[in-house]
């Protein structure tokens, strides 16, 4: 990216297994956001062939040093996602969510939406 611009925001994501860990080497990201969300429609609508294990803890591998990392408060697997950052030396870990503890804290959502033609129902946090 040099030359090109000050900052850059990549969304990685994957379809192969491993993919998360090589893009994530290769961005090099200064803030890793995880927030974990897929639509239950979107998940479901997909043949289980495709429905690859979340690549939990990968992403937190490319993170520069000095970095930040983003988490969701409101996910199951937040404790283990920030444990993960503590051992890789992560020190800035920013979390969002309804829960009381989030550094950034929902207060109230509505959210309605379609997705490959059928309405789709959210809830504020995927397990």
């Amino acid at each position: 990216m040099s030359g090109v611009g000050a900052f850059a925001i990549f969304e990685i994501g994957m379809n192969h297994a491993g993919e998360i860990e090589t893009l994530v080497k290769m961005v090099r990201p200064q803030v890793a956001v995880d927030h974990h969300r897929w639509s239950r429609c979107i998940w479901n609508s997909l043949p289980a062939s495709r429905r690859l294990p979340t690549p939990r803890r990968k992403f937190l591998n490319g993170l520069e040093p000095g970095g930040a990392v983003v988490l969701n408060r409101d996910n199951s697997q937040f404790a283990r996602l920030q444990q993960r950052a503590n051992k890789l030396g992560i020190s800035r870990i920013v979390s969002f969510g309804a829960d009381k503890q989030s550094d950034a804290r929902l207060l109230d959502v509505s959210l309605h939406a379609a997705s490959l033609g059928r309405a789709c129902q959210y809830s504020r946090a995927m397990t």
